[in-house]
Parts: C-alpha cells; sequence; structure tokens
C-alpha cells in the first residue's frame, strides 16, 4: 500500500515483518517485527532452527514489537498517519503509528495492539479486546 510520499508498505509474512520500500531513497527497510533469530546460531543446531524468524505477539517501538503471520496492510493520514496490520495468527489487528506523520512528535514507529486478544481465535464483534478473529 501507498502513503502521501510514495513509499509502499509490505507485510513479509514469511519473516514476520512489516516493510517499507522508500520511493526517494530507493530503499528496504524493516518497519516493524524482527526478522532475526533472538539467540546466536552453532553449528548443532538444525538448519531450519538457525535462522529461524522471531514471532509472536509483543507491543512496543517498530523492532521490538513481534508478528505472527501478518497477512494484508491498510494505511491512513487523517488525523494520523498510521497503518493497520492483520496479524494472523495472532488473531488480532495491529496499528503502527508512523514517526513521520503529520505533527508527530514520536522519534520512533510503535506497534499496538489494535482490536481482538492475542491467540483467542473467535468472531465477537466490538471495540478493542473486546472483539475477536479467525
Amino acid at each position: 500500500i501507498n502513503d502521501l510520499y510514495g513509499d509502499i508498505y509490505v507485510v513479509d509474512n514469511n519473516h514476520n515483518t512489516v516493510v517499507e520500500v522508500s520511493r526517494l531513497l530507493s530503499d528496504v527497510v524493516v518497519l516493524a517485527g524482527s526478522s532475526s533469530h533472538s539467540q546466536t546460531p552453532t553449528d548443532t543446531q538444525p538448519l531450519l532452527h538457525r535462522h529461524a524468524p522471531l514471532h509472536g505477539h509483543r507491543d512496543g517501538e517498530g523492532h521490538d514489537a513481534l508478528f505472527r503471520s501478518p497477512s494484508a496492510v491498510a494505511y491512513t493520514y487523517h488525523p494520523n498517519e498510521e497503518i493497520y496490520v492483520a496479524d494472523m495468527r495472532n488473531h488480532v489487528i495491529r496499528k503502527i503509528a508512523l514517526a513521520k506523520g503529520f505533527g508527530s512528535d514520536q522519534t520512533t514507529d510503535i506497534v499496538t495492539t489494535f482490536a481482538g486478544k492475542p491467540n483467542h481465535p473467535g468472531h465477537q464483534d466490538g471495540v478493542g479486546s473486546a472483539s475477536m478473529f479467525w
């Protein structure tokens, strides 16, 4: 999805991240989520586990946040620049408040849970954590 500056936001489901492709800088950066394993790999670990991306549910600043199978993004710029992410296996909708937003005094992108209860699948209309998603 594009923002007002022509930047593109994409979910990387395999690495549990949200990626920003900068039009002006021709650069690709991880905006939110962690694409690296927290432990130092060893030669005794199976290859599959050595480079497994981190996943889970954790709100926080961009790289401190964790996703589990992000699957879609939506963008809004009014009243603040924000990205909404369907975090499929956590069964929640996440919000990323962008630091570059209009009038923002933030210095980092902040990820919060907007709707749903982490790891509680279901179907329930509601506001915030009162809602449930499959």
